[in-house]
């Protein structure tokens, strides 16, 4: 009986302990449940902050219908306006010609300048008939539809009244047709109404009184008004069609864009013009786009909604696209049709990313502003000083005013450039102040060729150097003995010492320790050594880093949460040598081991400098002026854009720059030896990437064969399913000049002709960046598998100190696994599937490299 009841006693005070923590793990739960509500709530009020203030500002743009083109001057009006604006011209033509027939007895004479100049047409009301007739027809309908869409956006949901339309459209025209006949008969008080007065030139209204004043004829202004109105009115709702949509596909029935109804208020009836709902669909998608640009989206507060369709995924309540498309419907059906599975992973990867505000770097920014800023990339708060003016008797001469006037303006344009500079770094400033208390994400989409891109526009880790060290991982780590190592390694690649070996890298930092205590702990009055670095800002986060893990005792459990950088070597160059299998140029880029980082613009330099060296043996006059002279600055630029295909004038151009910033030569001369460093430049590259210089060309190929001979643009998958099409079209563009606006209508969509050469130019670099985008997406997605955190910077890839060496084993696994597969001869297949009549050459001969080889390079990223 007593084990009985001992054992009793012990259940139940199991069951109290048991029922305790679970109480505890409840409450818990609750208060995890209570953080994130208010969280999302807080993150909901953000998103509905911003893009309300943007949405009102936008919405108060469309409403102002004082100024005819400002509504109509956005993109996406302009495309649909653009399909109405040649069916309204042929509409107009024919309907006035059959109202001049009907109208014969109120036309003006055969001689109507004669007949205009004896009823002094400035005294008098123009006739509606003349108003139609006289004014040119591009002018007549563009100002009628610009006038007809502004009036229907100010009121999209119930329409506009008709009589309003009638009269704004009449005035316009009709103020218009005025302005014509006071450039002609009065040229004076033409000038006196162009002159800007106030920043403003003249209007419909200031036009309108100054005739009203001249004829004094309301009644037969109002008649002339209301005729033109009604009739431009009727033509554009007779002419203006657009295509009817069921289950969101295009068929070939056309409706009319704008109809009439009654509305009633206060017992009144009224006409009023409405759109088709598919006009406000297509321009309500544009106005949203619009309003997404001018709304500062802010990083998020919670890890974003992860994608799982195009266009579902990152905010809560704002809605975004996964891709930057430029309005092609073609690249959006593209993506709706094919599985993006690995790109909705990999981008989730990027966006799941938390990420906190260094606090030391934003206390020392905040300080470095109030004191003035102009430090590094941080812009002066005061402006440069005006030039001091010369005497007013010096200024009669024409070129010491001419001299002044110039140094006034380039001082000028640089004080308005520092405005909008103090303007972004202030915004920057504050968003990273906002967000000191929290945890954020950054919510990422990519751009037509696959490359990732955070969608808040400002504060990123992609800004600028000093916006990049406000940011750390919210997650610290400790750094193990590798991890200090490599923030040591860290230190010397922000500074500028990146082309030596990691182990010169560390006693580089370490000679250099006193000044890093310095930096950490005088950063503004002390020693400033961190400013001399290529990366002052991040420099001196990653000091203050490195101060206060050796200061912590045991630098190897010091917890750090300081991003640390691996960089690709020219990395459009290392997925050509890959591609191409060149053993040369792949050991220039780092492909290859090594016992130090190879430099590919000194290895293209040390080539170059031997040609020319043996030309100027040979007696060659060019040579010997050069030779010598060659070094790694002269063609860097050249070798770096020769990727995206620089052009051989380009090249000419980049090299002459740089040759010319050095030495003093004769133009004449000077032109002459850069076409010959130029073509020297190119032979180097050729040599040393024979297998990627063959593969560009041959892409090249491809690119202005498929756009010549099918009309279509370049389309292709990239390795992990992304539909890529090039947008590059011959845009169609209306321009038309009236007296008060000049108005330029762009139509930018699928049916405009390709730009063939340009498909043919950008379709190499585009193709290797996706290939990079790939790599990444690789990388990113295996690092989460790992739980090590990833972000990137296209070819940087950062991550904590402590697992810099499991990513690169990492990325180095995934570049080998991508370039194992066939890329080319898929690219082939699939262009020989798509493009049937076009025959596609073979792909080039590949070299002898290795590929396996990559994983044992120390240099590959570093």
């Amino acid at each position: 009986m007593q084990l009985e009841a001992l054992e009793e006693m012990e259940r139940n005070e199991l069951d109290a302990k048991t029922i305790a923590e679970l109480q505890k793990q409840k409450e818990e739960e609750s208060a995890k449940y209570k953080e994130l509500y208010e969280k999302i709530k807080l993150e909901t009020d953000f998103e509905i902050s911003v893009t309300d203030t943007a949405r009102k500002a936008y919405r108060q743009l469309l409403n102002d219908t004082s100024m005819i083109q400002r509504s109509t001057g956005l993109k996406s009006i302009k495309n649909v306006m653009f399909q109405w604006y040649d069916p309204l011209i042929k509409h107009t033509t024919q309907e006035l010609k059959s109202f001049q027939q009907a109208n014969a007895s109120v036309l003006l004479s055969e001689d109507p300048e004669a007949e205009a100049e004896a009823l002094n047409p400035l005294s008098r009301v123009p006739s509606h008939v003349e108003v139609l007739t006289r004014l040119p027809m591009k002018k007549l309908c563009l100002i009628a539809l610009n006038q007809m869409v502004s009036e229907i956006l100010s009121d999209p949901q119930r329409g506009t009244i008709m009589t309003s339309i009638v009269e704004n459209i009449g005035e316009s025209v009709l103020a218009e047709y005025q302005m014509q006949l006071l450039k002609k008969y009065d040229r004076l008080q033409y000038k006196r109404l162009m002159k800007p007065f106030n920043g403003a030139v003249a209007t419909v209204r200031t036009i309108q009184n100054y005739m009203r004043r001249a004829h004094n004829n309301l009644e037969q202004e109002s008649d002339t008004i209301t005729k033109v109105g009604s009739f431009m009115v009727k033509s554009i709702m007779d002419s203006c069609m657009i295509n009817k949509y069921i289950d969101g596909e295009d068929i070939d029935e056309k409706v009319p864009a704008f109809y009439y109804k009654y509305r009633y208020n206060n017992n009144k009836k009224y006409g009023v013009i409405s759109c088709h709902d598919n006009v406000y669909s297509l321009m309500d998608e544009g106005h949203f786009l619009v309003e997404a640009m001018n709304a500062r989206l802010l990083p998020m507060v919670v890890p974003p909604q992860p994608w799982t369709h195009p266009n579902k995924g990152c905010y809560l309540q704002y809605p975004c696209f996964i891709m930057r498309t430029n309005g092609s419907k073609l690249q959006k059906t593209s993506l709706y049709q094919s599985d993006l599975t690995n790109i909705y992973e990999g981008l989730n990867v990027l966006g799941e990313v938390p990420w906190k505000t260094n606090e030391k770097m934003m206390s020392i920014l905040l300080e470095a502003w109030e004191k003035g800023g102009g430090i590094a990339d941080l812009p002066s708060r005061y402006d440069f000083e005006l030039p001091e003016s010369p005497s007013q008797e010096d200024l009669q001469d024409e070129k010491v005013k001419r001299d002044f006037n110039k140094k006034l303006r380039k001082v000028k344009g640089a004080n308005n450039d520092l405005h909008s500079l103090r303007c972004d770094t202030l915004y920057k400033l504050n968003v990273a102040k906002q967000l000191q208390e929290y945890t954020f994400y950054f919510p990422h989409n990519v751009d037509f060729r696959g490359r990732s891109y955070p969608i808040p526009p400002h504060l990123n880790h992609m800004g600028s150097d000093f916006c990049r060290s406000t940011l750390k991982f919210a997650e610290e780590k400790e750094l193990g003995e590798r991890g200090f190592e490599w923030l040591k390694v860290q230190v010397a690649n922000l500074f500028g010492v990146d082309k030596v070996s990691f182990e010169d890298r560390v006693a580089f930092t370490m000679e250099n320790i006193e000044n890093i205590y310095d930096s950490a702990d005088r950063p503004l009055d002390g020693k400033r050594w961190w400013l001399k670095a290529d990366s002052p800002w991040q420099t001196l986060a990653a000091c203050i880093e490195l101060t206060d893990a050796i200061r912590s005792g045991n630098p190897t459990t010091f917890k750090s949460s300081l991003p640390i950088h691996q960089d690709g070597t020219c990395n459009g160059l290392q997925h050509y040598a890959a591609l191409g299998g060149d053993e040369l140029g792949a050991l220039k880029v780092n492909l290859l081991p090594s016992p130090k980082p190879q430099d590919v613009y000194t290895g293209v330099a040390q080539m170059v400098a031997q040609i020319v060296h043996e030309d100027a043996l040979a007696g060659d006059e060019l040579a010997k002026l050069l030779d010598g002279k060659i070094e790694r600055k002269i063609i860097k630029q050249t070798v770096m854009t020769s990727v995206y295909g620089v052009t051989f004038v380009g090249a000419r151009m980049q090299i002459e720059n740089a040759l010319s910033d050095k030495y003093q030569i004769d133009e004449a001369t000077l032109f002459k030896a850069t076409t010959y460093l130029s073509k020297t430049t190119f032979a180097s590259l050729d040599k040393m990437f024979i297998g990627a210089r063959s593969i560009m060309a041959w892409l090249a190929q491809c690119a202005g064969l498929i756009s010549k001979q099918t009309g279509e643009c370049v389309a292709w998958y990239t390795p992990l399913g992304l539909p890529v099409v090039q947008p590059y079209r011959k845009g169609g563009k209306v321009s038309v000049k009236t007296i008060m606006n000049d108005y330029l209508m762009v139509e930018d969509n699928d049916h405009l002709p390709v730009d063939s050469r340009k498909q043919r130019s950008a379709f190499p670099p585009n193709f290797i960046h996706s290939l990079d985008s790939t790599h990444m997406f690789l990388t990113a997605i295996q690092c989460k598998k790992k739980g090590i955190t990833f972000a990137s910077v296209h070819d940087s890839f950062w991550t904590h100190a402590s697992t810099i060496d499991t990513m690169n084993t990492m990325l180095r696994h995934q570049f080998v696994e991508l370039h194992s597969q066939p890329i080319l001869e898929r690219l082939r297949e699939w262009f020989n599937h798509r493009y049937p009549t076009v025959n596609i050459p073979p792909v080039p001969n590949r070299g002898s490299l290795d590929l396996k080889k990559v994983r044992d390079s120390k240099y590959f990223f570093h």
